[in-house]
């Protein structure tokens, strides 16, 4: 059995310590950078898209495949579907392997083609 001293001594290590000058002006930094940063709320949709949507493009998959999105077929490739943002299930053709992606709103995703 190891022996186990009955109290420990708090020990500080100088690295950690911060004087309260140096901490405020730290956290003004901080909160400066944070209030100038763009917010997802002020982002601008693209031209012909509101701000609840995005695009899914299917460009580059071989032709005439089904297009599945949240396990619904919506159409074929190649072509673009314009859907609610956020995360959905698409799916190329009827063999092709499920993708969770998400679809930003005002933007667009392009759907990699993967086979099971």
């Amino acid at each position: 059995m190891i022996p186990v001293p009955a109290t420990v001594e708090p020990r500080l290590d100088a690295a950690f310590v911060v004087d309260a000058a140096a901490r405020d002006a730290a956290a003004d930094v901080v909160d400066s950078a944070v209030a100038d940063a763009p917010r997802a709320e002020d982002a601008t949709p693209a031209v012909g898209q509101d701000a609840t949507q995005g695009d899914v493009v299917t460009e580059g998959a071989p032709p005439q495949r089904r297009v599945y999105i949240d396990r619904q077929v919506v159409g074929e490739t190649p072509s673009t579907f314009r859907v609610r943002c956020g995360w959905h299930e698409v799916q190329i053709g009827s063999v092709g392997m499920p993708q969770k992606l998400e679809v930003p709103c005002g933007g667009q995703v392009r759907v990699k083609v993967m086979w099971r």
